[in-house]
């Protein structure tokens, strides 16, 4: 999710080796794939160019956990960041669980609400309240449709939305609020479901 890398590979641990994920788009995620228990270290090159390492990071993955792994930031200014989120892997009956990611560097901080069709932002309290980069928050949904709103943070300025999404009971889903290639506005959101084991 870094805006001015259009394209990366992925490497588990040092760079010598063959990349974990290769030529991957900005604004993609990759599948998931198991690794060892313990800790580890992702580093992100350009494609094909292992000594120069955008970002970096450190993580630990413990067994049956699933982690997704975030970096953000802008290379241009060295101010890449790493963040892994724990992941949802089961279903919670009669609810949705739903994620927010704060991707978009030229956003942060942010507010962040998920309020019911019609409802107004002024009478919700934020789900994600100043929100740095790779900040990132878990709610239970009743099923239904909501609007997502981004705002700057403390402020009524809206910075995004609404964005309407709905949700289903026992499906967890993940929305990424990232810039537009290369950095800044228009922001969009990739909302998705996740596959669940």
């Amino acid at each position: 999710m870094i805006p001015d890398a259009p394209v990366v590979d992925i490497y588990l641990g040092d760079t010598t080796g063959v990349p974990l994920f290769t030529n991957v788009a900005y604004g993609t995620t990759t599948a998931y794939i198991p690794v060892a228990n313990g800790a580890g270290t992702i580093n992100i090159t350009p494609p094909g160019t292992p000594g120069t390492i955008i970002a970096t990071g450190a993580f630990t993955v413990v067994g049956g956990q699933a982690l997704s792994l975030y970096a953000s930031g802008l290379d241009a200014t060295n101010t890449t960041t790493f963040g892994a989120v724990t992941e949802s892997q089961r279903s919670i009956s009669g609810q949705a669980q739903f994620r927010f990611v704060s991707a978009a560097p030229s956003a942060v901080p942010i507010d962040v609400y998920v309020v019911t069709p019609g409802q107004s932002i002024a009478d919700s309290a934020p789900i994600l309240a100043n929100a740095p980069l790779l900040a990132s928050d878990t709610v239970n949904l009743t099923p239904g449709s909501y609007d997502i709103f981004i705002t700057r943070a403390g402020t009524s300025v809206q910075l995004f939305g609404p964005e309407r999404i709905s949700v289903d009971a026992g499906n967890v889903y993940s929305a990424v609020l990232i810039d537009a290639p290369g950095g800044g506005s228009p922001l969009t959101i990739q909302f998705t479901q996740e596959v669940l084991p």
